[in-house]
């Protein structure tokens, strides 16, 4: 189960998807790294550790779920709220939606997160 809402008060701001599909990602973690190769042909790294952060939570709604009152509030959500928070399996976070698509007749929505709010 997954519910989405926005930060500030809204009357249709909270979204509740009981069933996200196959293709949802929870648990999709990295840490912040980059590689610049050097002169001598090896390599130096940054590692900047790991934060919540560095996550991109995705997640599909199913047919059944993808009505158009659904439609609608994902897209004032997108439109109007500057902060969402998200709850799902791994804690409540906040984030940003990114996008939504509303193709195929199965919604799908990308969150950046900022923050863990949960333990």
């Amino acid at each position: 189960m997954i519910s989405l809402c926005s930060r500030l008060y809204s009357l249709d701001g909270l979204l509740t998807i009981r069933r996200p599909t196959a293709n949802s990602s929870f648990d999709n973690l990295e840490r912040r790294v980059t590689r610049q190769p050097t002169l001598d042909g090896s390599a130096f790294f940054y590692d900047g550790g790991f934060s919540e952060a560095d996550r991109t939570i995705f997640f599909e709604l199913d047919k059944e779920e993808s009505t158009l009152e659904v439609k609608e509030i994902l897209m004032d959500l997108l439109k109007y709220s500057s902060g969402v928070t998200l709850s799902v399996e791994d804690g409540v976070f906040l984030g940003v939606m990114r996008g939504i698509d509303l193709r195929a007749g199965r919604f799908s929505v990308r969150v950046l997160v900022k923050e863990k709010l949960s333990a």
